[in-house]
């Protein structure tokens, strides 16, 4: 589980993916740490015309040949404030 340090309204952060003591390091003033989750919002296709004849299949690095055709993929991704576990002085 990563933790990060926002604003108090939740709409901007000061850091992102880090464990509970560097967040509760590093928060100061109002902030307040929060738990994060990733959320998926889009799917990028990429194609590619190479010059070698290949024929492979990663899963893991999401990434296939087939022939001369290369297609590349990934998820995009972003964190957000999930629960708040600590608050700042107010």
């Amino acid at each position: 589980m990563t933790y990060g340090v926002y604003t108090p309204d939740l709409k901007a952060s000061t850091l992102q993916d880090v464990s509970l003591d560097t967040a509760r390091r590093y928060r100061h003033g109002d902030y307040v740490i929060c738990t994060e989750q990733l959320k998926t919002f889009g799917f990028e296709v990429t194609f590619a015309v190479v010059d070698y004849w290949e024929f492979r299949f990663f899963r893991y690095l999401h990434e296939a040949s087939i022939g001369f055709l290369q297609v590349k993929w990934r998820r995009l991704r972003y964190r957000t404030a999930d629960k708040i576990v600590e608050r700042g002085a107010q």
